[in-house]
């Protein structure tokens, strides 16, 4: 499988962003991926007003229109998303024109003020197309093992963190997403952010991270799509001949 990542550039001109974004989607289904994800709040940044929710979903719109047809999982990021009055970071699994999955970030970050925007979501869940068992962890939840462990658990092939991680923390970001991917013996494809806001400067750092611990991709500042093709069968072999997830169970307090 061919997976995209685009680590995009947070900047204030929104409908620029817009642009950028769009094209980002043009370019992956040009390089003919599989699979393609955008970070966390990248088109609003941590914004819930009536301007971040509709240009969301403007953009929720297009990619649903451009995914038609097309053999290819898109996540365009985490958006501002409203339901009964309250208020998640959702992240939206796209293919062939329609939503699929969605999942709301549980695990909110109180040093962003995120309980004080964000309602908290659902435990993380497996999905399943084009013969691939991913889950989702958004940003902070990274931090958090149980995430990742309840979706390898359920055979996860490959995880995925969309995220706004600023730089005082990078070398946590990048430890963390070995650490689940050897933890859980599966993909893991951590997409971040560049540039700066008033107060946080993001370094990027994206990755995606074999099993086996080792960097596949993993780039620093510059803003792109980043393409690598990954075999499952990698996960499927090393659960067999190193049977953590089996004795996780086995061997549980």
């Amino acid at each position: 499988m061919r997976i995209g990542i685009v680590q995009v550039e947070r900047l204030n001109d929104r409908n620029l962003l817009f642009e950028r974004g769009i094209n980002f989607l043009k370019e992956a289904t040009d390089k003919k991926c599989d699979f393609v994800a955008l970070p966390e709040m990248w088109l609003t940044g941590f914004n819930v007003d009536k301007e971040s929710v509709e240009i969301s979903q403007k953009f929720l719109n297009y990619t649903l229109n451009f995914s038609k047809g097309k053999d290819v999982v898109f996540i365009p990021g985490t958006f501002p998303e409203r339901e009964n009055n309250i208020t998640y970071n959702t992240a939206f699994v796209i293919y062939d024109g329609r939503i699929v999955a969605k999942r709301r970030k549980r695990f909110l970050f109180a040093l962003m003020k995120e309980p004080e925007i964000f309602s908290s979501g659902e435990p993380p869940k497996i999905i399943e197309l084009k013969k691939v068992r991913f889950g989702i962890a958004i940003c902070y939840e990274l931090r958090f093992p149980e995430v990742f462990k309840k979706l390898s658990l359920e055979k996860a092939h490959l995880i995925v963190v969309p995220a706004q991680w600023p730089h005082d923390r990078i070398s946590h970001w990048r430890t963390l997403l070995k650490a689940r991917a050897i933890e859980n013996q599966c993909f893991v494809a951590g997409i971040n952010v560049v540039g700066k806001t008033s107060k946080l400067f993001f370094s990027g750092f994206s990755s995606v991270i074999h099993p086996l611990g080792d960097p596949m991709v993993e780039v620093s500042r510059s803003e792109g799509l980043f393409v690598v093709d990954i075999d499952f069968k990698d996960v499927i072999e090393y659960r067999k001949n190193i049977p953590v997830l089996d004795d996780s169970i086995k061997y549980a307090f």
